[in-house]
């Protein structure tokens, strides 16, 4: 061990006296023994020593070498032992051993170039920075769809001032048209008076809200493992990584965006026990459930609203019109189609949801994969061998929360609950409804200034509460088919004819109840003919009435499942 360390024994001078002591020390024999046999300098040796020294001589440098070797090994693994323990004692402190670990990063930062850094793996490390605290940590699994991820985060970074600058673009709009500074684009009739419509809030709604939706510059600080970890110096990553903890700790709020992947994976797993440990019981209120494919169904009932409108306004068809009613035959093919796609993706969300209650309610750490188990803990790049990243988590968590089945008890009931509160009775946040219907109530907008354009202020007082009716009951009401139909539906048929026709079957019922409000419109009209105001506001009453019953009964049989489960 000397020789192998660099240390020289007591009374040798040379590298030839050492060679001599390690060769007797490899044939067997103790460094006392060698001095006593004449090994010391001016002591003659006996011929059968020396020719037992030549030999071993002879073979030291092999055997030195082996020994070295195996020294080597063995130091290697304790080393690699120490790392370890130091590794998750860091892990289970949560707290930063350097402050300069301790970075953020720019909402807007790895959304750019719609989320280039996501799909593309672009280096963003360099646009991070030290701070003292952290917004939001965006938790997520590298295996989910990258563009889905994307979407979301837009929705939930850039949604609401989208939602706010269409809504002062809208409300411009309508004020230019009222003044009659903006033209007309059709005529309509209601009540023996000539209407003048124009979609310019609409317009003018819808293009606001994408130019911010796509170029906001969030200035939120959050936390994205590939923005805020060095992902080139390997032992600045691995001291990165060990520090996961302490930036959850340090973290306001956690989103996680779903997918089916996500529990199942080691690491996501550890994000979530990290996060509930350092929060306590204030984590159900910061933790933000998000499935990532609620994104493009979001969208999709976005653009429905912007096309069913542009057609009513393109096409106006008040209640007395017949005319009107003729042009607008298209509308119902329109419907349709859109519906489809809508039905479809909800029918998707579904079965990830029920994926995602399964998951969770037989929820085991055992259940999760880690990519270095997946490696059989060998580097494929450089054949070096890994420690196992699951047992280190594992004793992290049971430090933690005192044992696993602890942890995995609070995932499988307060979590859960926590997440059937977030997603609502219909599976759909209400501020990704909120977002959806925002074309809807721009296109209201246009019909009350065609009527303030004409001087009819009993009229448009009127529209005014068919349109309350319209965008906070009717199209609740609508909305909240669309998923309700995908969880009835959701069910994946055996072959795709199958599948096409209960889609397309889900798209009959979504416009069967669409006509079924409509013509609830034209009744309340035809009923208070004269009167819009009363109409107006008959609409308003019957539809939210209709919308809090079926949310009511929603609730019912939400709790119903819930209680059928347990």
């Amino acid at each position: 061990r000397e020789i192998t360390m660099g240390l020289a024994p007591p009374d040798c001078e040379s590298r030839d006296q050492l060679s001599r002591n390690d060769a007797a020390s490899n044939s067997g024999q103790s460094w006392c023994l060698d001095i006593e046999a004449g090994w010391e300098e001016g002591v003659p040796q006996s011929p059968e020593h020396r020719a037992a020294s030549e030999v071993n001589e002879q073979s030291w440098p092999d055997t030195a070498q082996d020994y070295q070797k195996s020294f080597k090994t063995s130091r290697t693994q304790s080393w690699s032992e120490v790392e370890r323990r130091s590794t998750i004692k860091t892990m289970q402190s949560m707290h930063f051993s350097k402050p300069e670990l301790f970075r953020a990063v720019r909402a807007s930062v790895p959304l750019q170039g719609f989320g280039r850094a996501l799909r593309r793996g672009q280096e963003i490390y360099k646009q991070s920075f030290v701070t003292e605290h952290i917004d939001e940590f965006w938790s997520h699994s590298w295996h989910a769809k990258a563009w889905q991820k994307i979407l979301m985060l837009m929705l939930l970074q850039n949604g609401p001032p989208a939602m706010v600058a269409g809504m002062c673009g809208s409300l411009l709009a309508a004020l230019l048209t009222s003044m009659e500074l903006l033209p007309s684009f059709s005529e309509g009739s209601y009540g023996g008076r000539i209407y003048r419509y124009s979609c310019w809030s609409l317009l003018a709604g819808t293009i606001s809200s994408v130019v911010v939706f796509f170029l906001w510059r969030s200035r939120r600080r959050i936390f994205l493992d590939k923005a805020c970890i060095n992902q080139h110096d390997a032992s600045v990553k691995s001291e990165g990584i060990a520090h996961l903890g302490a930036f959850l700790k340090h973290s306001a709020a956690m989103v996680i965006l779903w997918d089916p992947s996500y529990v199942r994976r080691m690491w996501c797993v550890f994000e979530m026990a990290a996060f509930i440990q350092s929060h306590g019981n204030g984590s159900q209120s910061r933790l933000q459930f998000r499935p990532i494919i609620l994104a493009p169904c979001t969208i999709i009932c976005y653009m429905t609203c912007c096309i069913v409108y542009a057609i009513t306004l393109n096409f106006p068809s008040d209640a007395e019109s017949q005319s009107g009613l003729v042009r607008l035959a298209l509308m119902p093919v329109v419907i349709t189609v859109i519906a489809s796609f809508a039905i479809h993706a909800f029918r998707k969300h579904h079965r990830n949801l029920a994926v995602m209650k399964e998951q969770l309610k037989t929820f085991s750490v055992n259940k999760a994969m880690c990519s270095c188990c997946s490696m059989e803990h060998v580097d494929t790049a450089t054949g070096a061998a890994i420690s196992c990243d699951r047992t280190a988590i594992e004793e992290v968590i049971r430090s933690w929360f005192g044992s696993m089945e602890r942890f995995e008890a609070h995932v499988q009931y307060k979590l859960y609950a926590n997440i059937e509160r977030q997603l609502g009775c219909f599976g759909t946040p209400l501020p990704l409804m909120i977002f959806a219907l925002c074309p809807g109530i721009w296109g209201e907008i246009d019909m009350v200034s065609a009527r303030f354009r004409a001087g009819d202020l009993e009229h448009a007082l009127g529209r005014a509460l068919y349109a309350l009716g319209w965008c906070f009951g009717a199209y609740p009401v609508l909305f909240a088919m669309l998923p309700s139909l995908g969880r009835v539906l959701h069910r994946k048929r055996a072959t795709r004819f199958l599948d096409i026709l209960t889609t397309a079957a889900g798209a009959a019922c979504f416009l069967m109840a669409f006509c079924c409000i409509w013509a609830l419109w034209i009744g309340c009209s035809r009923l208070c003919t004269g009167n819009e105001t009363a109409g107006g506001a008959l609409f308003m009453v019957l539809t939210v009435t209709m919308t809090m019953l079926i949310i009511f009964a929603e609730k019912l049989n939400a709790c119903a499942r819930d209680e059928a489960s347990k």
